[in-house]
């Protein structure tokens, strides 16, 4: 076949405009449609159609010259200044020598349909036989993905978004689709194409992972506080202390009336053993108060302060100690 458009190219093209009625390049619009169709669109101006003619006559020369690009570019060019049926034939010829076989198909299944009886017989079986051989040479490819609104390109060439609402006919040969949507991972697949195939490609994103903010600190979390333990320690502290005052006062009292009972040498006489048992008992009573009193102290100060130090805003230290009839808490707040 593309022999035979060699040969027929300069004389098809070069005479398309003349072989072929060209009503939107002519001087006078058409006339208008029967009132129970749509209404027409509008026809081109004069200056249009010069234009139009002067970049179909430079696709022409284009063609011929084997620059097929800038020919389809003029041709394209002139239909959209002043669209004729005939001009897509031209169109359909270009997109076929630059291999671009869906465009070429589409083109010229447009050509037929639209020129209908108007394009001559010759001319008709000729792309009929050009239609049937595209048809081989391209596949229609179904495109299904999880996600609406993704952008579909093909080579690079946007197609639209999903879903699809038809078959894509791409042509023969290996091309990269590729699927793209804010939020999700771009997918980028590679797929060999056969003419006449039909597929199904599942197309699927996944969203994005979240990005970790940097330079931003963490929210501290807090363990809750409780001064329970501190509370109960308080209470054994004041308790002891309280123990130890009375008992002391006792021993006190005690010894007053043994210094009564006793001479100098401490000697004491056999019914002063009372008022020494009740001494010494009274004694060790009120030092065990005091003692309990003391450790009640420290321990309720260390729980108080490390509590305080869990719910407030700083850095507390606090540490006992108990030295040689001495004791207390050393600490940082």
């Amino acid at each position: 076949m593309p022999a035979m458009l060699r040969r027929l190219t300069a004389a098809t093209l070069s005479l398309a405009l003349a072989s072929t009625p060209l009503p939107a390049f002519a001087q006078s619009p058409p006339p208008p449609p029967p009132p129970v169709t749509p209404a027409a669109p509008a026809a081109p101006t004069d200056d249009a159609v010069a234009q139009a003619g002067a970049h179909y006559a430079r696709g022409v020369k284009l063609y011929e010259e084997d620059d097929y690009r800038a020919a389809l570019i003029e041709f394209s060019r002139a239909y959209e200044l002043a669209p004729n049926w005939a001009v897509l034939y031209n169109l359909g010829q270009a997109h076929y020598q630059l291999r671009e076989y869906p465009g070429a198909l589409k083109t010229l299944e447009r050509y037929v349909r639209e020129g209908g009886a108007g394009i001559a017989a010759d001319r008709r079986a000729q792309v009929d036989r050009e239609v049937a051989e595209l048809r081989g040479r391209v596949a229609r490819v179904t495109a299904l993905s999880n996600v609406d609104g993704a952008d579909v390109t093909l080579d690079d060439t946007p197609l639209g978004k999903t879903p699809a609402t038809e078959p894509l006919v791409i042509g023969e040969g290996r091309h990269r689709i590729v699927v793209s949507k804010p939020g999700y991972v771009t997918l980028s697949k590679v797929v060999d194409i056969a003419g006449g195939d039909e597929l199904t490609l599942h197309l699927d994103l996944t969203p994005e992972a979240p990005v970790p903010v940097t330079g931003v600190t963490p929210a501290t979390v807090r363990e809750p506080t409780s001064y329970t333990a501190a509370v109960v320690s308080g209470v054994f502290a004041v308790a002891g202390i309280a123990t130890g005052t009375v008992f002391g006062v006792l021993a006190m009292n005690d010894k007053s009336s043994l210094n009564g009972e006793c001479n100098s040498a401490k000697i004491c006489p056999a019914s002063a053993q009372s008022d020494i048992d009740a001494f010494s008992r009274n004694g060790v009573i009120s030092t065990i108060g005091f003692g309990v009193g003391a450790a009640g102290v420290l321990l309720g100060g260390y729980l108080f302060f490390h509590e305080r130090a869990k719910g407030g805003s700083g850095t507390a230290r606090v540490t006992p100690w108990i030295g040689p009839g001495t004791g207390g808490v050393v600490g940082t707040f």
